[in-house]
């Protein structure tokens, strides 16, 4: 097999990476309604699941009311930010 100049070897390769990035990016599109989900599930639990395991060791709660506890808290956290932020950006635009 003859070798190839370097030229045309580094335009294969950048047409190679280009490509592979092309059809990365159309899997992820393809993929992003289930994969955004899924990721921040993953992230919540990861947040969450510390706070629930330390109330569940120094309270002695059970742990599936520790994680009601904690998810409870954490809709009501994110529910008070946004009552916070829609009231602020209602006084901004009134204004």
């Amino acid at each position: 097999m003859p070798k190839m100049p370097k030229r045309f070897a580094a335009a294969n390769f950048i047409l190679m990476l280009f490509l592979s990035i092309a059809v990365a990016l159309a899997i992820m599109k393809i993929a992003a309604k289930v994969l955004i989900p899924v990721v921040l599930a993953m992230l919540l639990s990861l947040v969450l699941v510390p706070i629930a395991t330390l109330l569940n060791r120094k309270l002695k709660i059970p742990n599936v009311l520790c994680i009601i506890f904690v998810l409870l808290a954490f809709i009501s956290v994110v529910l008070f930010v946004g009552t916070i932020l829609i009231s602020s950006t209602r006084s901004i635009v009134e204004q």
